[in-house]
């Protein structure tokens, strides 16, 4: 882990990670924007009166059904990206303390050997 604080690819992962979300929801969003799109286009197609406006309904209940489906698993993913990110912080303030008691301890051996000199 100190390691990949030192060559920067911690960072790379988080940002890939933040990125690969980011791509994810777009796609998502696509897709539900073409469902809602045909949806409209299909019960238009099919009569121009009322028949027409109730078969479009199920169809966007559908759709607004699997976006809140959808945005439930966005915000789940956010969470676990959120622990994730807090839980790789962490690790880090850990190696950055023991790194620092470690200097510690080697200062302080220094000084015991230049008293015992």
């Amino acid at each position: 882990m100190c390691r990949e604080m030192e060559d920067g690819t911690f960072f790379q992962r988080l940002k890939a990670a933040g990125i690969e979300l980011e791509r994810r929801e777009e796609e998502e969003e696509e897709e539900r924007d073409g469902d809602l799109s045909l949806a409209v286009e299909e019960g238009g197609q099919r009569d121009e009166g009322s028949e027409a406006e109730e078969d479009v309904e199920p169809k966007l209940e559908q759709a607004e059904n699997r976006d809140e489906e959808e945005g439930k698993d966005q915000e789940e993913r956010y969470k676990e990206l959120e622990q994730w990110q807090q839980e790789e912080l962490g690790r880090q303030e850990e190696l950055e303390l023991g790194q620092e008691e470690q200097e510690l301890g080697q200062g302080q051996e220094e000084q015991e050997q230049e008293q015992e000199r």
